[in-house]
């Protein structure tokens, strides 16, 4: 009857926010699965902390808080196990990737400049900064770069075809990279 029942889960969050909205907020979250597509939990991500619910029953497992604000995130399987690893990037340049099972810290890397963008790539992390960017290893470590402000970068699958990195860059142009071996 389009009525909203009971809701399902309420929790506070890590971090902090803004009252009266002086500053721009990041919020985003995912419901996060293995590889083979069980639902393990839920990720929230919020200016100044990460929550990570498990299912069932929503309970938090882990969180944590920490300074410079969160700008970004993706989820992807650094370590190989089927199972994802929470990439946050953050204003003063650092990704940090936790495992979604413990909250444990398993790979960082500082960058050049703020982090506006990350995407998962085949063997990897894609990450885009207000000074390029870049194409990170399983361990975060970067491979390549590429110089020029970025806004907004994606994985561009394509059928029969090697994916593609597209990047929006700050200049208003939209750039399109095969990534050679």
């Amino acid at each position: 009857d389009g009525v909203f029942g009971k809701y399902l889960m309420s929790a506070l969050l890590t971090g902090y926010n803004s009252g009266n909205m002086e500053q721009q907020l990041y919020w985003d979250g995912a419901v996060v699965r293995n590889a083979a597509g069980h639902w393990l939990g839920t990720v929230s991500i919020n200016p100044g902390g990460v929550d990570y619910y498990r299912n069932p029953g929503f309970e938090c497992a882990w969180s944590h808080f920490h300074h410079p604000e969160n700008r970004c995130f993706t989820l992807a399987d650094l370590s190989g196990d089927g199972m994802p690893e929470i990439v946050i990037g953050r204003v003063d340049g650092c990704v940090v990737a936790y495992a979604a099972g413990t909250g444990e810290v398993v790979a960082r890397v500082t960058l050049d400049g703020e982090l506006r963008s990350l995407a998962t790539w085949e063997t990897g992390v894609l990450a885009g900064t207000e000074h390029g960017l870049f194409l990170l290893g399983r361990d975060l470590r970067p491979i390549t770069s590429h110089p020029g402000a970025v806004e907004d970068v994606v994985a561009a699958v394509r059928p029969g075809a090697d994916p593609l990195v597209v990047a929006a860059l700050s200049d208003g142009r939209v750039m399109a990279f095969k990534v050679v071996p």
